[in-house]
């Protein structure tokens, strides 16, 4: 989700880099054959409007399903481990809901 949030595109300035640019430009310089660096350049070929509806489309994957069976929370014993970072309140919300 983090590198999602961070890879924002703007249709009308093509020199800009989003955080996940840089991400991806730091990790070319330590493995430019890594095959991250080599699909993150095939993304990067898209238009913005394709490039935006791309990462929308990632998303909607990532949360379209419930891996955790969360309705079922309850019901039998399950460990849930949640890793929020201290700076950010944001995502707080989901471990004071589980709990």
């Amino acid at each position: 989700m983090h590198m999602i949030e961070n890879g924002g595109v703007k249709e009308d300035d093509d020199d800009y880099q989003s955080p996940l640019d840089l991400l991806f430009e730091a990790l070319e310089e330590e493995d430019p054959d890594h095959i991250a660096v080599r699909e993150y350049k095939i993304f990067k070929q898209a238009a913005g409007k394709t490039a935006r509806s791309i990462l929308i489309s990632a998303i909607v994957s990532i949360t379209s399903r419930d891996d955790m069976e969360l309705g079922m929370m309850g019901d039998r014993k399950q460990a849930v481990f949640a890793i929020i970072p201290d700076n950010d309140g944001t995502f707080n919300y989901y471990s004071r809901t589980i709990i």
